[in-house]
C-alpha cells in the first residue's frame, strides 16, 4: 500500500509539473492574466504568508522567470500559487507587493485577459458602493473627504475578503493638478478581527483615472458592517478662468468584490460629486432654493451623453436650467412608461444644471452632472 501511496504522490507531482510547463512568472503578474492590476493585489491577499519552493533564479526584474517546483497549494483557478511568490524566495509578504504590483503597476505581457469585473444593475438588490463626500459645497483651497462604504442591506455579505475598483474623477481642480489621496480606516469591520487589511491605491494625475483594491490577508472572510472603510481626501485648488461654480465628482467605473475562496459577487458601483464656488454663498443660496425629492431616480449622475429618470409619477414635462438661472434645450423622450424618460445630453457643456420634473400633481426639482 505504501508502495502505491508513493507512487500516486510522483503521478501527482507530475501533473503538477506538466501543467506548468511553458508558462512563465512575471513579477507581479499574480493571476497571470498578462497585466499587472489591482485585481493582483487581491489574489496576492489570498496567498499572503504561504510558503513553496524557491525559484531558481530569485529576483524582480520586470522580465518573465522560469517557476519552480510547484507548491502544494493552487489558486480557485488552478493557478499554482508559486505566481504570488513575486521575487521568488519561496514566502509570499509585503516584498511581493510593494516591489512587484506597485511598482510594475499597469505593465503587460503578451495578450492580457479579463479582470473579473461584475457590476450589478442599478435597480438590483445587489450590494452596492456608496461614495459620500462630508460636505456639498466648498470654496477653493477646501478639504473635502470622500467615505467609501459598502450598503448589503439588499443581499448581505456574510464572507468578505477583497474587492478591486477602478474610479474616473475631476482633473484640473485638485492640488498639484494629480489625483485624490486614499487612507484605510483602522479599527472598522475589516478587520475586526487584528490589523489584517491592506489597500493599493494607483492614481495617475492627468487623465483622471486609478484604481484601487482592499484586501484582508489572513485567509477568512468577514461579514460586512456599516461604516466607512476608507476616505478620499481631496484638496481643491481652483476652478476654470471665467466660471464662478464647477463641479468635482468621482465615479466608480467598475467593481470586483470577492469572498476568501476568490468568488465574485456582483455589486452595483456609485458615483457622488460636490459644487465648488468663489463665492459659497451664491451656490448655498442656489441648492437651498431648489431641494430635490429622493423619489425621482437619475442614473447616471454624472451622465455623458444621456440620462434616465424614474418616478413614481406620470412626467408632463422637464425644464432645464444651468447654476445661474439661464434655460438650457435638453431633448428628452419617454421610456417604456410615462413615468420614465431618457435625456439627450449631447452637446450639452458639462457643468451642474437643475432639473425641473413636473407631474400630474407636483413638480420636484433636482441636480444632474454633465460630464
Amino acid at each position: 500500500m505504501k508502495f502505491f501511496a508513493y507512487i500516486l504522490v510522483i503521478i501527482c507531482s507530475v501533473c503538477l509539473s506538466f501543467d506548468m510547463i511553458g508558462q512563465q512568472i512575471w513579477p507581479g503578474d499574480v493571476d497571470n492574466n498578462g497585466r499587472v492590476s489591482e485585481v493582483d493585489f487581491l489574489y496576492w491577499g489570498y496567498a499572503y504568508g504561504k510558503t513553496g519552493p524557491q525559484r531558481v533564479e530569485q529576483g524582480t526584474d520586470w522580465k518573465a522567470y522560469d517557476p519552480p517546483a510547484p507548491w502544494t497549494e493552487e489558486f480557485p483557478n488552478g493557478l499554482n500559487l508559486a505566481w504570488a511568490d513575486a521575487n521568488g524566495n519561496g514566502l509570499v509578504d509585503d516584498d511581493d507587493e510593494e516591489s512587484c504590483i506597485d511598482e510594475y503597476f499597469g505593465l503587460e505581457h503578451g495578450q492580457p485577459g479579463s479582470e473579473g469585473y461584475q457590476n450589478a444593475p442599478p435597480t438590483s438588490s445587489a450590494p452596492r458602493i456608496i461614495l459620500e463626500p462630508d460636505i456639498q459645497a466648498v470654496e477653493e483651497g477646501a478639504e473635502v473627504n470622500i467615505s467609501l462604504s459598502i450598503d448589503d442591506a439588499g443581499q448581505p455579505l456574510d464572507s468578505f475578503y477583497g474587492i478591486a475598483l477602478t474610479l474616473t474623477y475631476s482633473t484640473g481642480l485638485i492640488e498639484g493638478n494629480e489625483g485624490p489621496d486614499f487612507e484605510l480606516e483602522s479599527g472598522t469591520w475589516l478587520d475586526q478581527d487584528g490589523d489584517v487589511a491592506e489597500e493599493l491605491f494607483v492614481e495617475t494625475g492627468f487623465n483622471g483615472k486609478g484604481a484601487l483594491a482592499i484586501t484582508r490577508t489572513n485567509q477568512i472572510g468577514v461579514a460586512v458592517g456599516s461604516g466607512e472603510i476608507g476616505v478620499f481626501q481631496i484638496v481643491i485648488e481652483d476652478i476654470i478662468v471665467g466660471l464662478e461654480i464647477d463641479t468635482f465628482f468621482i465615479t466608480v467605473d467598475s467593481v470586483r468584490l470577492v469572498g476568501p475562496n476568490l468568488g465574485t459577487v456582483p455589486v452595483i458601483p456609485d458615483t457622488t460629486s460636490f459644487l465648488i464656488a468663489k463665492d459659497l454663498d451664491l451656490i448655498t443660496r442656489t441648492i437651498e432654493g431648489k431641494k430635490s425629492d429622493v423619489s425621482l431616480k437619475i442614473w447616471p449622475n454624472p451622465a455623458r451623453q444621456k440620462a434616465v429618470l424614474n418616478w413614481d409619477s406620470k412626467i408632463e414635462s422637464i425644464y432645464c436650467s444651468d447654476a445661474f438661472g439661464k434655460h438650457v434645450q435638453i431633448p428628452w423622450v419617454y421610456g417604456s412608461d410615462t413615468s420614465s424618460a431618457t435625456l439627450d445630453l449631447n452637446g450639452v457643456p458639462s457643468g451642474v444644471y437643475w432639473l425641473t420634473v413636473k407631474g400630474q400633481q407636483n413638480i420636484i426639482n433636482t441636480t444632474i452632472i454633465i460630464i
